[in-house]
């Protein structure tokens, strides 16, 4: 993919709800999803079409029209924008080494399983 695609807050939220989704979608039906996890956040139509039409020409999705209602659909997974965001955030704050991103967690007591975790994923790339 390459560079990171830029995405505000809200913008999120709701790109978070398609990939919840994992299929085609609608703005009502993204509204209700957004309404049912925060209460007190007013997800209006116009608002959340106008997150979606930042999002398709991001990049992050597309639409279709199929028996008068419109569409939405990922074209990126949550997989990739997040191993995107991680090498942007390794490469521009840690000058592109793992090692000292890593550094920066052990000053913030990691837990032992979390440190097992990490020794798990590393040693399954050993023996790939």
């Amino acid at each position: 993919m390459g560079n990171l695609i830029r995405v505000s807050d809200a913008e999120m939220k709701v790109m978070e709800k398609v990939w919840e989704k994992g299929d085609m979608v609608t703005v009502l039906e993204l509204i209700s999803m957004l309404t049912e996890e925060e209460k007190e956040g007013i997800w209006i139509y116009q608002k959340v079409a106008t997150f979606l039409t930042r999002l398709e020409k991001k990049g992050m999705v597309s639409k279709m029209k199929k028996e008068k209602l419109v569409y939405y659909y990922p074209l990126i997974s949550r997989e990739q924008y997040n191993e995107d965001a991680a090498k942007e955030l390794i490469n521009t704050r840690f000058g592109g080494s793992l090692k000292g991103f890593l550094t920066a967690f052990s000053k913030n007591n990691i837990s032992k399983k979390e440190i097992e975790e990490v020794k798990e994923w590393i040693n399954h790339f050993n023996h790939q």
